[in-house]
């Protein structure tokens, strides 16, 4: 009896976009109970390959010493769409409801040194990369806790949190410009001009984005790379 012949093999789909993610406890997906925007990203540019390098905690300084990591610099070596979202935890909010830090005048020396390492990172990243890569800084929402959560701590707090979180966004957009990348404001898509409430886009504990709240990072950061998304 003659044999069947064996089914043919599908050829292996190459991936179209080759996502690297860096960060802190936001792409890690932390308190979402979601994969997180970086796998949404992901599934809206299938075929897709996807690093994940996201740590909770991750400060600037720790994102450029972990550049140095081997793994690091090889995946960084094939991207070809890297996001970095980083930042908020240079900061604590022990002074944020201080009457007297309402401007953040408190903080302005630590948004120096984060605008600082963040320029070393984004020189770094350029440096692993192929000049074809589409790098991402992304801002934030708000650096500290926000929505209903965050007000509860007081209008003072409220100010202060959003005063500093537009000093860090304008210096990692600053940053973004300086290196010819990419800048995703994540603060308008969330709070609009400020006075939008954006509890739905946040997970219980405040701090965190939600499932869609990360979806909705995924496409502002598709649209400000202008990556091509499945319909």
């Amino acid at each position: 009896v003659a044999r069947a012949a064996p089914a043919a093999r599908p050829a292996p789909v190459r991936a179209h976009q080759v996502l690297v993610v860096l960060g802190d406890s936001v792409p890690a997906a932390t308190a979402c109970n979601c994969a997180g925007f970086g796998t949404d990203l992901a599934r809206s540019v299938q075929p897709a390959l996807l690093t994940n390098a996201a740590e909770a905690g991750m400060t600037s300084a720790g994102l450029l010493a972990q550049l140095g990591s081997p793994a690091v610099v090889q995946a960084l070596s094939q991207a070809t769409v890297v996001t970095v979202t980083v930042g908020a935890n240079d900061f604590d909010d022990e002074s944020a409801d201080d009457a007297s830090c309402v401007s953040a005048s408190c903080y302005a020396s630590t948004v120096r040194t984060l605008t600082a390492t963040m320029g070393q990172v984004a020189t770094r990243i350029n440096a692993l990369t192929r000049p074809s890569t589409k790098i991402i800084l992304t801002g934030y929402w708000n650096v500290f806790l926000d929505g209903a959560v965050g007000a509860r701590h007081g209008r003072s707090y409220v100010a202060t949190s959003d005063a500093l979180t537009r000093q860090v966004n304008a210096a990692i957009a600053a940053v973004a410009a300086a290196g010819h990348d990419h800048y995703a404001d994540l603060y308008s898509p969330f709070k609009g001009d400020g006075s939008r409430d954006d509890t739905p886009l946040l997970a219980a504990d405040g701090d965190h984005p939600d499932a869609a709240g990360h979806q909705l990072i995924a496409a502002v950061i598709a649209s400000s790379a202008g990556l091509s998304t499945l319909r």
